[in-house]
């Protein structure tokens, strides 16, 4: 319970540090039907485990949590991360190795930019 408590509490406070519930640029761009949710995935193949999608502003604002083990020939590795989308930036933090890095999301600019042109999402 420990193991999935800590992960958690890490995710919600960083979600409510970056601000990914707050609604403020690129209002007009969409990326999704829906304003908000959260989606549950299973993952199965090589890799089992959970990942979980939550998503704010029309898709423009997102973070997911993944967690999955791979066994393969006698070695297992655990993956723990928390992926952030906000303001054409996207954060990758290593919950395991309370590691993280930041890099700009070419994509969602340009996204964002059409939309506005274009007047539609």
């Amino acid at each position: 319970m420990r193991r999935i408590l800590f992960p958690m509490t890490v995710m919600v406070t960083l979600l409510i540090l970056c601000g990914v519930w707050e609604s403020r640029a690129g209002d007009t761009a969409r990326r999704y039907k829906m304003k908000s949710g959260m989606v549950e995935y299973s993952v199965s193949g090589p890799q089992k485990g959970t990942e979980t999608l939550y998503f704010d502003n029309w898709g423009m604002q997102e973070a997911t949590y993944t967690h999955v083990v791979m066994e393969m020939m006698g070695f297992k590795q655990e993956t723990n991360t928390l992926t952030i989308l906000k303001d054409g930036y996207t954060y990758n933090i290593d919950l395991a190795k309370r590691t993280g890095t930041k890099m700009e999301t070419p994509l969602m600019k340009e996204l964002t930019a059409r939309a506005e042109a274009e007047g539609k999402d």
